[in-house]
Order: structure tokens, then C-alpha cells, then sequence
């Protein structure tokens, strides 16, 4: 959901009540360009869709580690990780290679539409891929920056009723977007 005013496009980001002095701040990105927009409506979703899927991969990844642990010894009685790991070098690999993958999946989640991403920077890159990972992701949102409007009322943290009192109180055209 944006709105286009002003001739930029706006996202509302956040909403800051002040209970005391009962107003309302709204936070509002505005995009660098009508394409950077719409280049972030047709990846939205499926960036959405890696992320669920790079956590499942990773919560189901570390549950099957454990799950293997506990067969030789139970996780939670294991005193020294690694003298357990060096006793168990598949395991160790395993943990190991999770580890690796954990740290750039997170990474990777914590860059999308963020920040551009160096694909050859990437050791898992085939993995990311298989989990849904697209050429369109490596390219952040451009936006100019940031502005606020204050509402001297408190407003519901409801994103419709933002977007609606901030059409209110613009003078001109809105359209949504």
C-alpha cells in the first residue's frame, strides 16, 4: 500500500503515539521513483516467501542436528560441545555447514530490499536459489528519505486508518497506489 502526492510515491513505515499529549507522528519513506515502487509490489511476495522459507530451511536444518545429537547422547547432558564434536565428526560437519549457512542466510535476510547484494559474494548462492532467491532481490529499494506527519490526535495503529488520515490532511491530489 502507497499513495502518490507531491509527485512522489509514499509508504507508511511506522506510527508513534504519544499517550500524553494524545497525538499521533506517522512515519512515511518516499520512494526514489514510480518504478522503484512498482519494482517493489512485484517482489514483495516472493521476497516474503524466501524469508519463510530460508527459516524453515534453518529451523529444520538445526531441529534434524539435534534430533540426530540426541540419538547418541541427549543435547542437554552434553558438557563439552566440542570434545562432543570431535567424537562425532559427522555431526561436527553438519554443525559446521549449518553454522556457515546460518550466518549468510541471516545476513541475506537482513539485506534483502535493504541494501544491493553481491551475488558472487554468496558461497550458498545455489541453496538461496533453490529456496526461492531471485536476480530481482540483489538490487535494494531506493527511497530519498524519510518525513513525518503529526496528527494532533491519537490514531488506531491500523494501516488503512493512517493511510486514510493522511489523505485528510494533504491539500491536493492522493492517489492510492
Amino acid at each position: 500500500m502507497a499513495i502518490f502526492f507531491d509527485g512522489n510515491y509514499y509508504k507508511i513505515t511506522k506510527s508513534i503515539n504519544d499517550f500524553v499529549d494524545k497525538t499521533t507522528d506517522i512515519e512515511m519513506k518516499v520512494y526514489a521513483s514510480k518504478e522503484t515502487r512498482n519494482r517493489e509490489k512485484e517482489i514483495y511476495d516472493k521476497v516474503q516467501i524466501f524469508i519463510q522459507n530460508v527459516n524453515s530451511f534453518l529451523i529444520n536444518t538445526i531441529t534434524s542436528i539435534i534430533d540426530d545429537t540426541n540419538k547418541i547422547q541427549d543435547v542437554n547432558t552434553i558438557k563439552d560441545r566440542e570434545c562432543f564434536l570431535l567424537e562425532h565428526l559427522d555431526i561436527k560437519e553438519r554443525v559446521e555447514l549449518y553454522e556457515e549457512m546460518q550466518k549468510e542466510g541471516l545476513l541475506l535476510i537482513d539485506s534483502i530490499l535493504k541494501k544491493d547484494i553481491n551475488i558472487s559474494n554468496l558461497k550458498y548462492l545455489a541453496k538461496w536459489k533453490e529456496l526461492g532467491f531471485d536476480d530481482g532481490f540483489k538490487q535494494k529499494i531506493d527511497y530519498l528519505g524519510n518525513t513525518i506527519i503529526g496528527i494532533n490526535e491519537l490514531k488506531e495503529n491500523d494501516i488503512s486508518i493512517l493511510y486514510n488520515t493522511v489523505k485528510e490532511r494533504i491539500v491536493g491530489e492522493v492517489e492510492d497506489c
